[in-house]
């Protein structure tokens, strides 16, 4: 028993070690008022979009409490989708809206909003020589709120939707 807790200790120790290097990948935040309500964080271990490895590591956490049972596609299909939101190139450029469009709303209550926030990459050489969180696409829940961002791309814009819906569904699964 000793021997074995020997070999398994350090074992646990390595796994936890290295899971703890992952990054915030996708942040889904919904405010209201300017306030943040909820959250729900994509973390993986690879911040490059382009680079897959056989084992990577990722997860899912809602208000900072990490989501168990989650399908390996799922992740997957967050990463593939998040290629297309993660630098200039893809996204054809984020695109900051006007909000001037002189639209009254006379709705009573807090304005409400999903923001997604990306890791968004810059390249030099086709090596990442920075990395940041920035919001690339906001979704109105109300007419109190004007949306702000969007990628230029459609499939970026398609992106960003897939991203929203997928996460949006596992909050309402967990």
């Amino acid at each position: 028993m000793l021997i074995r807790s020997i070999f398994i200790v350090p074992l646990l120790f390595i796994a936890s070690e290295a899971f703890s290097q992952t990054e915030l990948l996708l942040k889904l935040k919904f405010t209201s008022d300017d306030q943040v309500t909820k959250t729900i964080s994509f973390y993986g271990d690879n911040i490059d979009p382009n680079i897959s490895f056989q084992d990577e590591q990722f997860k899912i956490a809602i208000d900072g409490t990490d989501i168990d049972d989650i399908d390996i596609a799922t992740f997957y299909r967050l990463k593939n989708l998040r290629r297309n939101l993660s630098y200039d190139f893809q996204t054809g450029g984020i695109e900051k809206l006007d909000n001037s469009s002189g639209v009254k709303c006379r709705l009573g209550g807090p304005a409400s909003a999903i923001v997604l926030e990306v890791r968004y990459l810059t390249y030099d050489n086709s090596t990442i020589v920075s990395d940041e969180m920035r919001t690339v696409y906001d979704l109105p829940l109300n007419c109190l709120y004007s949306a702000q961002f969007k990628p230029k791309s459609s499939d970026a814009k398609a992106s960003a939707r897939g991203v929203i819906e997928t996460l949006r569904t596992i909050d309402e699964l967990k």
